[in-house]
């Protein structure tokens, strides 16, 4: 209380103690050291909420800012920002310019004082230069000191024009229509422009902090193996699954190849992701160690469920363990959103169990009977893209079974590789949604698998197209035994749909495309010079082919030298003649004994490729 009265008579009679040189010491002499301890607390306390206060502002202005960024001006408001964008490029200038003239001053000022050191004769330094050193001298200043304060001012002038560049930039950005966009918005745009499922935040600072809060842009992640180290490192990884927050997690993992480790990288990594099991959404996993036992899977809890799982590739030569492989069922059983099967193993497919139903898309590598791929297409309902490899069938189809016709209504994709008679095969199906189909005769070092004779099985195919009434917009064959005959059989029942055409043969070195099929898939009308045959008369206006805009004929080719430029000139510039049909963009094309044999082809292809690239010619 006494202390308190004597405050109050101190500021009676002499005003605020803050406003009085010596106030705070007098009034301190006389409060007891008690009393003391508190002020000194509550001063404390009152620069602790200064400092809390200025970072409340400096928060509070730069919410501030961030609101002015992402408001759009009235037009009243951009006519004042234009106005003060204006001013500051002019007060830009001027800065330039003055710094100009210092440094220009500051560089005289030492080349007068230099030719002071010399002959008089020899210096450069004349006129009003000279005169403003003389009369610093007169003026008694030194050299290192006028030096400075040019320096200074030079400083002062350039640290100014940056000042007013971020001003500048500031102002400008308010102006870009992108600085409205909400960060919801934003952050969609950044998801829908990822390109192969890696993302590198190399933006502006405010967009980078959208991008970090945005865990579906950290949800996927590319990592492969670079001598024997993971890339990207494994810290990155725990950093980037730590940015996917509690969205899904998509991964790839690519192993080198190798044959005499034991260990594998790829298992390592596993042991990371897998306490995320519950958010996986598609795993692809490359191994490359043949000899490793541990595949990672057999950490995974017995009772594990995966409900964001949508597609698993896996690919290693075998897997050995029983437990990883019931694991692995279990995964597979426990994803009720699972839609995507890839088995690229030497492992069988029959040892584990799969939810067939529920696939639509399925990719198994090792060969499988005939009789699986149809128990398989008639347990998939839903399947749209199937990539399988065929091997003879013990248990084969009779004929009363193959007169049972399976109809198909989802399947898109069909992808055979085949070491057997696909007569069976192609008289079961009917699949009226096929677009893509792909063909390839498998050669084994085991002769008793393979037929004698890889034969096109050209009746039963045009049935089974017949019957199936699909239009067909992508078909490849490669290595089976066909005429040219049959081959322009088959192309006039998918010919008016197909846009990607792919022949290969380079293996069995049989070739059926000779001047027949090319004059056929020829448009007679683009070419000023042509001379029809009569075995081209009925097609003079519809080619074979006509809407086909990529090609691929390798290893099959055996034409007299110039017709195959001939049908690609008429393809490659049909446009030119306002064809209805479609102009080849790319085609790729290898020949045997080119140069001996097609010297007249590579030369037109070469002029053509002049006016318009995408047509490779490669020498087998």
């Amino acid at each position: 209380m006494n202390t308190f009265n004597v405050l109050i008579d101190f500021l009676v009679t002499n005003g605020d103690p803050a406003d009085i040189e010596g106030g705070e010491e007098q009034v301190e002499d006389e409060i007891p050291s008690p009393q003391r301890e508190i002020l000194a607390s509550i001063d404390s306390e009152m620069t602790l909420a200064r400092e809390m206060l200025n970072r409340l502002t400096q928060r509070r202005n730069e919410v501030h800012r961030e609101l002015f960024m992402k408001t759009a001006p009235s037009p009243e408001e951009r006519k004042n920002l234009l106005d003060v964008i204006a001013g500051k490029e002019h007060d830009l200038m001027r800065l330039q310019t003055e710094a100009t003239e210092t440094r220009s001053e500051l560089d005289t000022l030492l080349r007068c004082k230099d030719s002071e050191m010399g002959s008089a004769e020899d210096s450069d330094c004349k006129g009003d230069a000279r005169r403003e050193y003389s009369l610093m001298l007169a003026g008694r200043q030194t050299v290192p000191y006028c030096a400075g304060l040019h320096q200074e001012r030079l400083e002062h002038l350039i640290s100014s024009q940056k000042t007013i560049e971020n001003d500048l930039e500031v102002l400008r950005g308010v102006l870009s229509p992108i600085r409205k966009l909400p960060p919801e918005i934003l952050s969609s745009i950044f998801l829908e422009t990822l390109l192969d499922e890696d993302f590198t935040p190399n933006i502006c600072s405010s967009w980078r902090k959208i991008a970090l809060h945005t865990p579906e842009l950290w949800s996927s992640i590319s990592i492969s193996e670079v001598r024997s180290k993971p890339s990207p490192q494994i810290p990155l990884m725990e950093c980037w699954i730590q940015r996917s927050g509690v969205s899904y997690i998509s991964f790839k993992v690519v192993e080198e190849r190798r044959f005499a480790s034991t260990v594998s990288l790829l298992s390592r990594i596993l042991d990371i992701y897998i306490p995320h099991y519950a958010r996986w959404r598609k795993v692809h996993l490359m191994y490359g160690s043949t000899f490793s036992l541990r595949s990672g899977f057999g950490v995974l809890p017995p009772d594990a469920v995966f409900p964001m799982l949508e597609s698993l590739y896996l690919e290693r030569s075998q897997f050995l363990e029983q437990k990883e492989i019931e694991l692995i069922s279990r995964m597979l059983l426990s994803a009720p959103r699972l839609r995507s099967v890839s088995w690229i193993s030497g492992t069988l497919y029959t040892s584990f169990s799969v939810p067939w139903a529920q696939l639509s898309q399925l990719i198994i590598d090792h060969p499988i009977p005939m009789s699986d791929v149809i128990r398989i297409l008639s347990d998939c309902s839903d399947l749209q893209d199937v990539e399988l490899s065929l091997m003879p069938d013990f248990q084969s189809l009779d004929d009363s079974s193959s007169e049972t016709v399976l109809m198909h209504c989802t399947l898109q994709r069909l992808k055979l590789h085949v070491l057997v008679d696909t007569k069976p095969l192609f008289n079961r199906l009917q699949l009226p949604r096929l677009k893509h189909l792909s063909l390839e005769m498998l050669r084994s070092i085991r002769p008793e698998i393979v037929p004698q004779e890889a034969n096109w099985l050209n009746e039963e195919f045009i049935s089974f197209l017949s019957r199936s009434g699909c239009s067909l917009d992508y078909f490849s064959l490669s290595d089976f035994d066909t005429s040219p005959e049959d081959l322009i059989c088959c192309l006039r029942h998918s010919s008016t749909t197909l846009k990607e055409l792919h022949l290969n043969n380079e293996r069995n070195r049989k070739e059926y495309v000779d001047d027949q099929v090319l004059r056929l898939m020829t448009y007679w009308p683009a070419l000023s010079d042509s001379t029809t045959t009569s075995d081209v008369a009925e097609n003079l206006k519809e080619p074979l082919c006509p809407y086909i805009h990529t090609l691929k004929l390798w290893g099959c080719i055996s034409s007299t030298d110039g017709v195959l430029a001939q049908m690609l000139d008429s393809r490659w510039r049909a446009r030119e003649m306002h064809w209805a049909g479609s102009q080849m963009q790319v085609v790729l094309i290898g020949l045997h004994d080119a140069d001996s044999q097609h010297p007249l082809d590579a030369e037109r292809v070469r002029r053509m490729n002049e006016k318009r690239s995408g047509i490779s010619v490669i020498r087998l």
